[in-house]
């Protein structure tokens, strides 16, 4: 998963916010989507019935609660 990231989000020198539509951009991601783990939380959280409607991935800078 850490390549796909890196893949998606490229290398961050922490100058500026990133964002990306992150589940869309790569395979790998996107596959998580059809696991069984991942559908069974949704479903159980959301109906059987749930529908992915997209996603986007912030790498945030600067002095912001999300920093690590």
């Amino acid at each position: 998963m850490l390549q796909a990231y890196e893949r998606i989000f490229g290398v961050h020198d922490g100058s500026k916010r990133t964002m990306v539509p992150c589940m869309d951009s790569s395979y790998y991601p996107s596959s998580l989507l059809d696991d069984p783990k991942i559908s069974e939380v949704a479903a159980s959280l959301l109906g059987d019935d749930f529908n992915y409607w997209g996603s986007d991935g912030n790498y945030y800078t600067g002095d912001t609660g999300w920093c690590i």
